[in-house]
């Protein structure tokens, strides 16, 4: 009966499955609601047995569930470590990450790893137990005398692993090697005699220094850690994947057009004109067809770092990034083709603005700009050809400046200023010489602003309404702007300031005034003797001009200790939409304060930057993108451009430091919300009560009282870590602290402090970075032997160290330095240890010169050594 049943079920199976699904869906919309009608009406019911059963059970169902936990926990790490490792285990067996691990799951590996790992004690159990075995007090003496024995024995191991850290010259070989491989280092102390490239017929002492065809980013090239190495790739340019690039008919047509627009600029002040293509800036590559010249094909590419030789085919050449998309068939990001193309001035021979020059073209100004001049004839002499110096000194403001009337004298002088210095008595001759020197810094070259601001109002559709006048009615607006700007000046001439500012400045203030990428060579305008006497020239000359930039991370409205605490409950409240318009009153009305023009920079999208400096996106946009900050890889792309315009741009530089730092926050606060969201939910629920608001009315009305302290207790552990990235940020420092002091107590007390500073303008890698690329094929692409002889070479240390912890810091006049704690097995411990023992003392001795030495260029030797034997040496003029 069975058998006929499930036969009989079997032969009807599709037949009623096909029924009951067609009854399904007939009636699903009915059942559906009866469930629901049904699970509505027994809703408070169940949910009351639920809530009971769990509030009956609640501790046996969390025991249950840690220790289901538990077991899963176990069984993973189980699993994950099978090989149980002992005291036979090497190190290569160990795994990479160990600190998962758990005692009880594998006790001898966890005691090995720590052991391997913490080497600071390898070295001063021995010195403990040495010094426990020397001691005499309440010893017999037959047992000071084994003691004395054991010390002896232990004192021989002590010495051989002390000897075990000495680092060798096999050692300090291995290690310049590898840091000069890294860095494309190919002189005679590097791995590489030199760095030759068969695709472009070039060869290069050190590591040569390209840049890309499709991006314009510029990097050096084969170089970096083994697993870590950027190529470029050449490509020619018959490639079919290179016709991605190709201009269309309706592009070329275009461009062909643009060709076509000159303009007739003047080249100085005496009436020169000169024929300039603007349209030239932008990077098109015009290839022609050697079978047929009067076929021309156009391409995306920078015609600079196209490379034409002729015994070689016409190559491409491409960085790391943008290949492996070109590669995959895609427009590479960031490419001409993607729509991202600054525009290259150097191309139609316009010049570098001064600071000066570029606050009167720039629509959008950033900074209070304060030019300070003084006299270059005492004893700091910041650039030995010119009668004068300078800094341009940056003032954080409120909100970006637009510019309305740009061609106004009023305009041209808004938020920038001139200021003179110098010692009491000096005023008029400081006067004479900047009069006489007519330097671009102050006065600006009437005949470069004409040329810019006439090429801008061409390709930057900003300027388009610019209503530039003639050459000779533009003269005389900047002549008139100039003549305010001098008369307005402000004057300071004291011998105490004189005094104390140069007692703050340090011993790169020479070389960073001698660097200047602006204004490097000098007219024969000043001779300046001795006695700080102008020749009668009527050339115009220039002095070293440096940049500063001015933020303070507390500065505030009212200058008080307890503003920023002010304005933050002030955001608050504004952000939860109450009304404290009063007490803000109560609070203002017993302060002086300057105003404030608060501006959302973020509704302007990236017109802050491209109308800031017009000299760099010359075409009026940048990245397409319509935000306000650029992301790091942006920056890195717009900073390492082979035009170096954007490089050499000081103001653009903190302009982009500056939107990092704040966006940084930012960022930070987005983070700390996704991290932690039942935080910020019970944030909102304390905000919203009454109770809070109150408090917050009179944490408003007064930062200093009780309330104050409450709302400020509520907040700052939700928010702390939002600013621990930020740079300069009030927390940066102390989480740097924080990770010494956790290093600290893991690897112990550090055997020294190791200061770092940067010789950054004698770095060949450096110099070469700081010039534009005119090809791929000349200097700075490559470096040839009679330019690295002229660069001083740094050093190299190595130990063996446990640990390295640093960070970085920036001198008042700009140069990077380091501090780094070192760890090693010599902690301080074993060197107090050693100090009353001879043989640990020549140990340590050894390995501390291995570690630590210093070798002083020869002229340096010389120059000591007639200074030693000559009694009236003219050390002064040396």
């Amino acid at each position: 009966m069975n058998s006929n049943k499930r036969q009989r079920r079997n032969e009807n199976k599709d037949e009623v499955n096909s029924y009951q699904r067609q009854y399904h869906e007939n009636h699903k919309e009915e059942m559906n609601s009866n469930k629901r009608q049904r699970r509505n009406e027994n809703k408070d019911e169940v949910n009351s047995y639920q809530r009971q059963y769990h509030e009956n059970h609640k501790e046996e169902i969390n025991s249950n569930r840690r220790e289901h936990h538990k077991n899963c926990y176990a069984k993973n790490r189980a699993n994950e470590f099978k090989s149980k490792g002992d005291f036979n285990t090497t190190t290569n067996q160990m795994p990479c990450d160990t600190t998962e691990y758990e005692i009880a799951l594998s006790p001898e590996t966890a005691v090995l790893n720590w052991y391997m790992c913490t080497g600071t004690w390898r070295l001063q159990w021995l010195m403990e137990d040495i010094q426990d075995l020397l001691k005499e007090d309440g010893k017999s003496d037959t047992q000071i005398v084994n003691d004395k024995k054991r010390a002896k024995d232990l004192i021989q191991t002590l010495k051989s692993r002390i000897r075990n850290e000495i680092v060798t010259p096999e050692k300090h070989k291995k290690t310049a090697d590898s840091f000069y491989k890294a860095m494309g280092k190919g002189c005679f102390w590097g791995t590489k005699q030199s760095y030759a490239e068969k695709s472009i017929d070039a060869n290069s002492i050190d590591a040569m220094l390209l840049g890309c065809a499709a991006c314009g980013k510029k990097e050096y090239h084969d170089i970096g850690e083994e697993d870590k190495i950027r190529k470029f790739e050449f490509m020619e340019l018959t490639n079919e994947k290179l016709n991605i690039f190709k201009l269309d008919e309706e592009a070329t047509k275009k461009y062909k057009e643009q060709m076509e627009v000159k303009l007739d600029l003047p080249v100085n002040d005496n009436g020169c004109f000169k024929k300039f293509r603007p349209w030239l800036t932008r990077s098109i590559y015009c290839y022609i067809n050697p079978d047929h010249p009067g076929q021309k094909t156009y391409y995306y590419f920078h015609p600079e770092m196209i490379i034409e030789k002729n015994n070689l085919p016409i190559t491409a050449v491409l960085c790391a990034d943008c290949y492996s998309q070109v590669n995959n068939g895609h427009i590479p990001t960031n490419s001409i083709a993607d729509g991202v193309d600054f525009g290259v001035p150097d191309r139609i021979g316009l010049v570098p603005l001064t600071a000066r020059e570029l606050y009167i073209i720039a629509k959008v100004r950033h900074y209070i700009n304060m030019i300070k001049v003084e006299s270059n004839s005492r004893t700091l002499k910041e650039h030995q050809q010119s009668a004068l110096k300078g800094c341009t000194i940056l003032f954080e403001h409120d909100a970006p400046q637009v510019i309305a009337n740009l061609l106004s004298p009023e305009s041209m002088n808004d938020g920038i200023f001139l200021h003179l210095v110098g010692h009491k008595g000096e005023f008029d001759a400081l006067y004479k010489k900047m009069m006489h020197s007519k330097t671009a810094n102050v006065f600006g070259r009437k005949w470069a602003l004409f040329q810019w601001l006439s090429v801008l109002q061409t390709t930057n559709p900003i300027y388009h309404n610019l209503g530039l006048h003639s050459f000779n009615t533009f003269k005389n607006i900047v002549d008139k702007a100039t003549d305010v700007f001098i008369s307005t000046a402000l004057k300071t001439f004291d011998d105490n300031i004189m005094k104390e500012t140069s007692q703050m400045k340090d011993d790169i203030a020479g070389v960073r005034a001698t660097t200047n990428p602006h204004m490097q060579v000098n007219h024969e305008g000043v001779n300046q003797t001795q006695d700080d006497e102008l020749h009668s020239d009527d050339q115009s000359t220039d002095f070293a001009m440096k940049f500063c930039l001015l933020t303070d991370q507390t500065s505030s409205a009212h200058k008080s200790t307890v503003d920023s605490s002010h304005t933050y409950f002030k955001n608050v409240a504004k952000t939860m939409g109450m009304n404290v318009n009063q007490d803000i009153e109560d609070y203002e009305n017993a302060t002086s304060f300057r105003s404030q023009f608060p501006v959302n920079e973020f509704a302007s999208g990236e017109f802050g930057l491209v109308a800031a400096f017009p000299h760099v996106f010359m075409f009026g946009t940048a990245y397409k993108k319509n935000v306000s900050n650029l992301s790091l890889n942006d920056c890195s792309h717009l900073l390492l451009q082979f035009s170096a315009a954007a490089a050499n741009c000081q103001v653009l530089i903190f302009y982009l430091f500056d939107i990092q730092r704040r966006h940084s926050n930012i960022r930070g606060v987005s983070s700390r919300r996704k991290s932690d969201p039942l935080a910020f939910d019970k944030l909102s629920r304390e905000m919203t009560s009454t109770e809070f608001q109150v408090k917050l009315h009179h944490a408003v009305a007064d930062p200093k009282c009780q309330d104050a302290k409450y709302v400020l207790k509520k907040l700052v552990p939700v928010l702390t870590n939002a600013g621990k990235n930020t740079s300069f940020g009030p927390l940066e420092r102390n989480s740097s602290l924080g990770e010494t002091y956790a290093i600290m107590r893991r690897f112990g007390s550090p055997i020294s402090f190791v200061t770092v500073s940067i010789d950054d303008v004698s770095n060949p890698d450096v110099f070469r970075l700081t010039f534009s690329q005119q090809d791929n094929e000349n200097f700075p692409t490559i470096a040839s032997e009679n330019f690295l002889n002229c660069m001083e070479q740094g050093g190299i240390m190595s130990s063996h160290a446990t640990a390295l912890s640093a960070v970085n810091e920036c001198t008042q006049r700009g140069g990077l330095h380091g501090h780094a704690l070192l760890h090693c097995a010599l902690n301080p411990a074993v060197l107090q240890g050693s100090s009353d023992i001879q043989e640990l003392c020549d140990a340590v001795t050894d390995v501390l010169d291995s570690i630590f030495h210093a070798v002083l260029p020869r002229q340096y030797h010389v120059k000591y050594l007639i200074e030693k034997e000559l009694l009236f040496y003219p050390t002064s003029m040396s």
